[in-house]
């Protein structure tokens, strides 16, 4: 599986070494699973699948706006970065991971129980 992978998961290489901690980490979105669990547990259970999905968009929004607020690398540090060369994902790729989303999605709810 890394190997299918591997120019995937090297892509921060790319980048000025002083960036790849800040890449190549998840820190910012195990954070955001965190916070999510913990709101989850206080709640226990839902009224409906409408109801978990408006509780994990408002405690994304914060996250977003917590992200906003905070600089990950400074401007100076970022000039030196090459610009991309990569192409944008193509539509088949949008729509695989759209698909991909909406499976891990379905697979939380149904093992939680969530679904009606």
């Amino acid at each position: 599986a890394f190997g299918e992978a591997r120019e995937d998961a090297l892509a921060y290489m790319a980048f000025p070494r002083e960036h790849w901690p800040k890449i190549r980490t998840n820190n910012q979105q195990e954070r955001a699973n965190r916070e999510i669990k913990r709101r989850y547990r206080s709640v226990q259970s839902f009224p409906s699948r409408a109801s978990m999905m408006r509780l994990t968009c408002a405690v994304l929004m914060g996250e977003e706006g917590r992200w906003q607020a905070q600089r990950l690398l400074s401007p100076s540090s970022l000039a030196k970065a090459a610009p991309s060369a990569a192409e944008p994902p193509s539509d088949e790729r949008l729509e695989a991971a759209r698909l991909y989303a909406a499976e891990a999605v379905r697979e939380v709810v149904d093992r939680r129980g969530l679904r009606k």
